[in-house]
């Protein structure tokens, strides 16, 4: 199997990055239509929110890998990188890649592009901060999404089990 990985560090880096251009394509806007928002932010909802949110990101991973993983929910784990305060899910058995994709992105677009459209519709500036900061904290979800673009759909991927991203292998083409 081949790898395709990136380093924790540099994860942690880009997902810095890319928070605040999350910020202000998520805020900017709601902010220019409503005239109003940090006056009504919670910070006592948002923060208690956004603690459990990180647990059910992991949560939503995992539910989808047990859909797709033979082994159901015995083939999911979850822990935290300690040292890069990350926590994570790992599926232990290979799906194909347009399965290991939709893993990855629901918990974003569950808990973060979600709230955000919520938060437009009603409007509630609470509810689009929190997707806001949900978006930014799958940054490496998208990463990963990102390194693995070019793989068939039936590629089968596996979690890698000690670093973030997957270890591959890509059917042969019949001629």
């Amino acid at each position: 199997m081949k790898e395709k990985t990136i380093e924790t560090s540099t994860v942690n880096i880009i997902g810095l990055i890319i928070a605040p251009i999350v910020l202000l394509i998520t805020l900017a806007p709601y902010l220019f239509m409503y005239k109003e928002g940090m006056e009504e932010l919670n910070f006592l909802w948002i923060f208690a929110a956004l603690l459990i949110a990180i647990a059910v990101h992991e949560l939503i991973h995992g539910f989808f890998f047990s859909l797709y993983a033979k082994e159901g929910w015995k083939s999911v784990r979850f822990g935290i990188i300690w040292k890069a305060l990350t926590p994570y899910c790992n599926c232990k058995e290979t799906i194909t890649a347009r399965q290991y994709r939709i893993a990855l992105l629901m918990p974003t677009i569950l808990l973060g592009v979600l709230p955000v459209l919520l938060g437009y519709l009603i409007p509630n500036f609470n509810w689009v901060f929190f997707g806001c900061f949900m978006i930014a904290a799958g940054a490496g979800d998208l990463i990963i999404f990102y390194l693995i673009r070019d793989l068939k759909k039936t590629a089968q991927v596996l979690d890698h089990p000690e670093k973030v991203g997957c270890l591959y292998h890509e059917p042969e083409e019949n001629n």
